[in-house]
């Protein structure tokens, strides 16, 4: 997992939580919501640490909380789903007074997988806690919990890291040059899968395939020769209309003479000569059909044959809006 501190520490919403530890006000059932799985529970650990521990115990506190044993921190739904048997768990722990620190806290990793019968199992601690016990429920997307379990959180949205930032982060876990910088182009703010993509050899080559698809596949002949590089166990079709998508902005941006907006800006030569064969209507008309591909996934379609659709819908309007 990439060390996520200097990005958390420098957020106005941890250093807020900060303020609200001085003044006395933290809630006691906090809801961290962000798509980045790893970054949601790290911003947990370090809210506990604000929770648990005071100036006294800090230093011996942290470390125990990094490694996992403070016994005053218990972590459910990391490794796997949270059961109904882990809510009657922590119903009866509540009541148990901490062993070192002053308050003892509950995270909920990965919340929005919970069942109904587990939300609900809950739901009377999370309304009426002991004052020694906290909560914290790490979430994607709140939009799978019971609006009774949201209603008794205070919701804290964790601001997703920039193009930057995430290419930051990958450098400093030792992933550098142009890996790095392709990875947090095509991960849509989502540093942890920013990593899997370059640990991904797969990956790097599919983003090259992209580029290749925008400059020569220019009529239905040349479909096939694609849709077989577009093929294999490792392909995945996110990652191929996240990568499509990017090209297709950044050629609207050369078009429009706005290359300080262009994200793949290593590759602004290869950029202008794809402008020179797709024209701007029909950049918009592909990032269309991307948005419809996506949500037929939703469906779950047979990605095979949605996918040689797409390419045929490419080409064809590729072509009839020539410049």
């Amino acid at each position: 997992m990439l060390d996520y501190s200097s990005y958390i520490f420098a957020l106005k919403t941890y250093n807020n939580l900060l303020n609200d530890a001085k003044e006395g006000r933290l809630a006691q059932t906090y809801l961290l919501e962000n798509r980045d799985s790893d970054l949601t529970f790290s911003f947990a650990l370090n809210l506990a640490k604000i929770i648990m521990l005071d100036e006294k115990n800090r230093k011996i506190g942290s470390s125990k909380i990094d490694k996992n044993i403070h016994p005053d921190l218990k972590i459910y739904g990391l490794d796997k789903k949270f059961s109904v048997d882990n809510a009657s768990e922590i119903v009866s722990d509540v009541f148990v007074l901490p062993y070192e620190a002053e308050r003892k806290v509950y995270i909920i990793a990965n919340a929005e997988q919970m069942n109904d019968e587990s939300q609900n199992k809950l739901l009377k601690t999370l309304e009426e806690p002991p004052m020694s016990s906290y909560f914290i429920l790490c979430a994607k997307n709140q939009k799978s919990l019971l609006q009774t379990v949201i209603s008794r959180a205070k919701k804290v949205l964790i601001e997703e890291p920039s193009e930057q930032k995430i290419e930051e982060l990958l450098n400093a876990a030792g992933v550098l040059g142009v890996n790095a910088k392709i990875a947090s182009i095509c991960c849509s703010h989502d540093a942890s899968k920013a990593l899997k993509m370059v640990e991904n050899s797969s990956f790097i080559k599919l983003y090259d395939n992209v580029f290749d698809m925008f400059r020569l596949m220019n009529s239905s002949r040349d479909i096939i020769k694609f849709v077989e590089r577009f093929s294999g166990k490792d392909f995945i079709i996110q990652d191929f209309l996240t990568i499509v998508e990017s090209v297709a902005m950044d050629v609207i941006y050369v078009h429009a003479k706005t290359e300080n907006l262009v994200l793949n800006k290593h590759r602004i030569p290869e950029l202008k000569v794809i402008a020179s064969v797709c024209s701007v209507p029909a950049l918009v008309k592909i990032l269309k059909e991307c948005f419809d591909f996506r949500e037929s996934l939703y469906y779950n379609v047979n990605v095979t044959p949605a996918l040689d659709e797409f390419m045929l819908k490419f080409v064809e309007v590729k072509v009839k809006c020539k410049k």
